[in-house]
């Protein structure tokens, strides 16, 4: 039985309120979101704006969903190529077919999204898919091996569960790349020998703003020179006094502080906290 769609109003009035127009391959982004609400229980939508100095990119929405089988994952690849007819458009994901390789094993499986980032010039538009594994060796390997670059170090030192997330991100003018994730949580970064670890491996500056903090990944990839932090705040309103934004950055801020948010994270490399007013960050919103 086909169920009312929740989250294409929410699209709309993130749409609305970002003046979000005539950009290609939305509509086929919400298309998906219905079909996927009709086979899932329990979706989450995550909106997000990427702010770049006086720019600001609003066309962007994760959506987060229970995978269970090949079968639900080739929806998610027919998605892909629906996106890839037009001429123009040459989305590669042939890195996420050597990581699933037809071998997955779906109970290992946490957390599953899939993410869009839609631009006026075609080519700077890309699609993402982002997953998280529990106490998987094999695909922990093989996600470093695909990565391409030597992050093993940096990974071990990072990672302090069993839990690692991974995303791939498949751009319109077919480029691709993998980037790691090891979570921390809080229980954890308040054990003194993980602190210690943490210490060798980030900077003062995102150190000190773990304690308002739910979790934190740390976004290791061949595509970045330098880190990407990813801070999930325990409360909104901690954002504004803990990061000195922009005035766009602010704005987008303001008009989500009053909406029925369920999670907020930012993102931002590593260098961008030294900053004295931070000019390029992610804004995430869970609604």
């Amino acid at each position: 039985m086909k169920i009312l769609a929740k989250k294409l109003p929410l699209i709309a009035a993130h749409e609305q309120v970002f003046e979000i127009e005539n950009i290609y391959a939305l509509d086929i982004f919400k298309s998906f979101v219905e079909k996927i609400e009709n086979i899932t229980d329990g979706c989450s939508l995550e909106v997000s704006c990427k702010v770049d100095g006086d720019r600001i990119y609003p066309a962007r929405f994760f959506l987060e969903f229970n995978l269970q089988t090949t079968e639900q994952l080739r929806i998610v690849i027919d998605f892909f190529n629906q996106i890839n007819t037009r001429i123009g458009v040459n989305i590669d994901y042939s890195l996420i077919d050597k990581f699933f390789n037809g071998d997955f094993d779906f109970s290992r499986l946490k957390e599953f999204l899939i993410g869009v980032d839609f631009r006026r010039e075609l080519p700077d538009s890309s699609v993402d898919l982002a997953l998280t594994i529990e106490n998987y060796p094999e695909k922990e390997e093989l996600a470093i091996a695909l990565n391409g670059k030597d992050l093993k170090a940096d990974v071990q030192m990072l990672l302090v569960n069993k839990f690692l997330h991974i995303g791939f991100d498949c751009g319109f003018n077919g480029k691709s790349n993998i980037e790691l994730y090891p979570y921390i949580k809080k229980q954890e970064w308040q054990q003194v020998d993980i602190q210690q670890r943490l210490t060798q491996v980030l900077s003062p500056a995102v150190l000190q703003r773990l304690p308002i903090c739910k979790r934190i990944s740390v976004g290791l990839s061949q595509a970045n020179l330098e880190r990407k932090i990813y801070y999930y705040l325990e409360n909104i309103n901690d954002f504004l006094s803990n990061f000195t934004v922009n005035d766009i950055a602010r704005r987008v801020h303001t008009y989500y502080q009053q909406q029925p948010v369920k999670e907020m994270a930012v993102a931002l490399l590593e260098s961008e906290l030294q900053a004295e007013t931070i000019q390029k960050i992610n804004l995430y919103y869970i609604i």
